[in-house]
């Protein structure tokens, strides 16, 4: 499949960011703030670190094969048939987070916004309106995410700055609870939200300067994790530590509880709604393109087009196993922990791989030259 190459940093920055900044900021703070307690704000610290570097890697990789796709240097690199095993786990890693994400969305709308209205037509509804995009080609795409990041990333921190000033600075104390077991296992699951990174792989190829592309990740990855920075500091400086443990969606009740100085917004929960579902828009379109796209790099389709829609019942069905909303938070956090294993494990075989090939390389044409 060949690359236009106009892809350029804001867009791939922007594609990332709206990646990354989805459905799992209203369950966040919870979850973090169990593993961690008052900790919970270094653990966030230390996840999009753990993050950072997972995705440098595949920066690594992808400016040693600027004009390939994963799909196209995995196979040269480890052979045809263990990278399309690994390639096949990995899309099926994004199907999986693609259906929960759906699933999670359909839930916190019929809680919040749609109580009569069944999960199963919110949940299909949300994948047909992230499928019928992925038809487009990648230009389209990139347009899509850039057109709607200003919606995020302008009226989530103008929230949570406002709910500053009904927060109390002693709840967020002491910053290092002792707790490392607790530490070490939410910052797995704050890493795990950074794997719609993976886009990147198969929007590097079609940069116009591929090499750049660590300024986009740089950028992203500092953005999103401020992001998830505040929402965790002011949901557990709102609530303090025991109360945001009992709540399953915090951000969203803290944000019925904020009100603009002066009254002069109250609703402050329907302005948030807006920005969410934008962001889980953006994350469940990524989502799916990268599934979409990569299927087509698999099998050496020349079409993706088909396909949008030959995967949307796989991706429903996967959407709709979990019983209820509990099994859905159970099955985001499994499959995220167990899926950093291939998303950040793989690319270092991968480079592990090059580096061999490389010194092979080398030592042969020193023969050559010796010999000659």
């Amino acid at each position: 499949m060949e690359f236009s190459r106009e892809i350029t940093v804001p867009q791939l920055t922007a594609i990332l960011i709206n990646a990354m900044v989805g459905v799992e900021i209203f369950h966040l703070p919870q979850y973090v703030i169990r593993s961690a307690g008052t900790s919970a704000p270094l653990t966030v610290i230390l996840g999009s670190l753990l993050a950072l570097a997972g995705l440098l890697t595949w920066v690594v990789l992808g400016m040693r094969y600027p004009r390939q796709s994963v799909f196209r240097y995995g196979e040269s690199l480890i052979g045809r048939w263990p990278a399309r095993f690994f390639h096949l786990c990995l899309l099926l890693l994004f199907a999986v987070l693609t259906a929960l994400a759906a699933r999670e969305f359909g839930e916190v709308v019929i809680t919040y916004i749609l109580r009569r209205t069944p999960v199963e037509v919110t949940v299909l509804v949300m994948l047909v309106l992230a499928a019928l995009p992925t038809r487009n080609d990648l230009n389209s795409f990139a347009y899509i995410q850039l057109f709607y990041l200003p919606l995020i990333l302008v009226p989530l921190p103008v929230i949570l700055v406002t709910a500053l000033k009904d927060s109390e600075v002693y709840y967020v104390q002491p910053f290092w609870s002792g707790d490392l077991p607790g530490i070490l296992g939410g910052m797995l699951g704050v890493a795990g939200l950074f794997q719609a990174g993976l886009i990147l792989t198969a929007v590097m190829p079609a940069m116009r300067k591929p090499r750049q592309a660590k300024k986009a990740v740089l950028w992203s990855v500092g953005v999103t994790g401020g992001i998830y920075l505040m929402v965790v500091t002011v949901v557990l400086a709102f609530f303090g530590e025991a109360e945001a443990r009992l709540i399953l969606w915090p951000t969203m009740e803290f944000s019925k509880a904020v009100v603009f100085p002066g009254d002069f917004l109250e609703r402050l929960d329907a302005l948030f709604l807006v920005a969410w579902v934008i962001a889980v828009f953006t994350t469940l379109f990524s989502g799916y393109y990268l599934t979409v796209h990569g299927l087509a790099h698999l099998f050496r389709l020349r079409d993706h087009r088909p396909l949008s829609l030959f995967v949307l019942p796989v991706i429903y069905g996967l959407a709709m196993f979990a019983q209820n909303v509990l099994q859905v938070g159970d099955f985001v956090r499994w499959v995220g922990n167990s899926g950093l294993i291939l998303s950040f494990g793989y690319p270092l075989l991968l480079l592990l791989f090059h580096g061999i090939r490389s010194k092979g390389g080398k030592r042969d044409a020193e023969k050559t030259a010796s010999s000659t």
